[in-house]
């Protein structure tokens, strides 16, 4: 059912695998949008968003993917050719965009040039990672202050992971920098298992929303809709 599922969508089956590294919760998640897409009108189909995770440090790129850096190009261009073919959108997302626990190079000036080779390449969506939550305030704003009025064609997001008493000050960085994108889990299930701090997960989702809701600023989430779901998870969890 979910290759029918896959074929119908115009997506190679193999990069259910490649692009996100055996992850296989992530597995799940694109297959059920997948699913989902094949529910929804014909007109509203374009608007399914197609994530590609790629990592600009060799040794995560390879655990994570198992894929060379220059491989991982390969493959993210040939994805951008299969959307643009079957009118998907692309979000791209720059894993450890905020630092690595494995000792490769890292800092702003190296995101900033891998920036320009996506932009390049035709990536309209770019998202900047913190897969192991060593994000701060002040490299959140830098990046995307910066990133942000020099790229005016990419919509840049935030896909940030916290502790329990940092998500304020990285959500508030973003924003204030304009960052309008934002990636969320509720009550901040999943994470990386090669984060330092065994409380460092993903954003959650409650907290944003409770950000936006201070900040007056409509996010386009049914408050009733999203507490049924809220309610899901806990029980899902608990």
């Amino acid at each position: 059912m979910f290759s029918e599922t896959i074929r119908k969508c115009g997506i190679p089956q193999q990069y259910c695998l490649n692009e996100i590294g055996h992850n296989a919760k992530v597995i799940v998640k694109q297959l059920l949008a997948m699913f989902v897409a094949q529910m929804m009108p014909l007109s509203l189909k374009k608007l399914i968003i197609w994530r590609i995770r790629f990592l600009f440090q060799k040794t995560f790129q390879m655990r994570d993917t198992h894929k060379t850096i220059a491989e991982s190009i390969e493959t993210l261009d040939e994805i951008l050719n299969i959307a643009n073919k079957t009118n998907k959108e692309v979000v791209a997302y720059l894993s450890m965009g905020f630092g690595n626990p494995y000792g490769d190079p890292w800092n702003v000036e190296i995101v900033g040039e891998w920036t320009e080779k996506l932009s390049k390449m035709g990536v309209k969506i770019l998202s900047l990672s913190d897969t192991i939550g060593s994000s701060t305030p002040e490299v959140i704003e830098y990046l995307f202050s910066n990133l942000i009025p020099a790229y005016p064609q990419i919509e840049f997001g935030a896909h940030l992971h916290t502790t329990p008493t940092t998500w304020k000050e990285k959500v508030d960085a973003a924003y204030k920098a304009g960052c309008h994108r934002f990636d969320g889990a509720i009550m901040g299930f999943g994470g990386c298992p090669m984060a330092k701090d065994d409380l460092t997960g993903n954003m959650p989702t409650e907290k944003m929303l409770s950000y936006f809701t201070e900040q007056k600023v409509e996010t386009g989430i049914k408050p009733m809709s999203f507490e049924s779901a809220y309610n899901v998870a806990m029980n899902v969890f608990s």
